[in-house]
């Protein structure tokens, strides 16, 4: 069984992690973070835009984040600052934060030897004293494009597709916003052509840092959450797989993202390329994998490709 292996992680503040040693079954690993249990084909962390504005105890940093914190602070990229208890940090350049965190989140990784792409979000909350103003379909709406870009880069459909979904870090609602985001990315990489994906969900236990897995699911067919809009996805919802493929001539791969800007204390966040549902994001990216190889011969045999009896 060819099988092609995704591992995603939800990342919070790393001024607050600490040195452990974890428990990943057959074999202890050290350090301060559980990406040292996993091997994948592919290593995807999850941020948020408030962990730029961020602080830990300065006693308690750990030497390798704050070398990288300094070595941000040297290319302009953040702004650190110490008082007598506190590391502080915050983006130099409202224009250049997503750039910012990126390079945060992989420079922090490659402290454990480890290369990893970095989906980034906006927050809703108050961190570190300004208001994060994300909505929920911003919010979801990048989680969805910004995970299924990685799942792509993994290339042709295998037959399994199995994603990791570490949630030992992160923000309270990122675990459960990311699961939410697999689950609705299954049907659409049954789509593009996996004939299975596993969905495995593991934490690291308190104290004892276990690396366990606490849930699992396989999907094998397609899902619908909601009835669809989209003309594309309704065919199929309606199970006309022919008039789905003459569809496809119409579909195109959806493309936003959000832009953050501060206005006195509070972030906000403005679409690009306009206002649009995470609902919407969602249904064309699904219409768009199974179209991908049904465009300009939409009465072909090939309709029977994604077509699971």
């Amino acid at each position: 069984m060819s099988v092609k292996k995704l591992y995603v992680a939800t990342w919070g503040n790393p001024l607050e992690w600490r040195q452990v040693t974890y428990n990943c079954g057959e074999r202890e690993k050290k350090g301060f973070v559980s990406i040292v249990c996993v091997e994948a084909d592919r290593y995807v962390v999850y941020m948020l835009d408030s962990a730029l504005t961020a602080s830990g105890r300065k006693d308690r940093v750990l030497a390798d984040v704050k070398e990288v914190v300094k070595e941000l602070d040297r290319r302009e990229l953040v702004k650190m600052e110490e008082n007598k208890e506190y590391l502080v940090i915050s983006p130099r350049d409202a224009g250049r934060r997503r750039e910012a965190l990126r390079e945060y989140g992989k420079a922090v990784a490659r402290r454990l030897g480890q290369e990893v792409e970095v989906v980034a979000t906006g927050a809703k909350g108050l961190y570190g004293g300004l208001k994060y103003s994300a909505s929920q379909d911003q919010i979801l709406g990048e989680l969805l494009l910004g995970l299924w870009s990685q799942v792509e880069s993994l290339g042709e459909a295998a037959e399994t597709l199995e994603v990791r979904l570490d949630v030992t870090h992160g923000v309270n609602f990122m675990p459960t916003v990311a699961l939410y985001v697999v689950r609705l990315l299954a049907t659409v990489a049954l789509l593009y052509g996996y004939s299975k994906v596993w969905i495995r969900v593991f934490n690291a236990t308190p104290n004892e840092w276990s690396y366990e897995e606490m849930y699992s699911e396989e999907v094998a067919y397609m899902q619908f959450p909601w009835k669809p809009g989209n003309p594309a996805l309704r065919a199929l919802y309606y199970g006309a797989p022919l008039h789905y493929a003459k569809l496809c001539r119409q579909v195109d791969k959806p493309s936003y993202g959000t832009v953050p800007s501060l206005v006195g204390k509070t972030v906000h966040y403005v679409d690009r390329p306009g206002r649009v549902g995470y609902r919407d994001v969602y249904e064309q990216l699904a219409a768009c994998a199974g179209c991908r190889d049904l465009r300009g011969h939409w009465g072909s045999l090939s309709v029977g490709m994604w077509w699971k009896s």
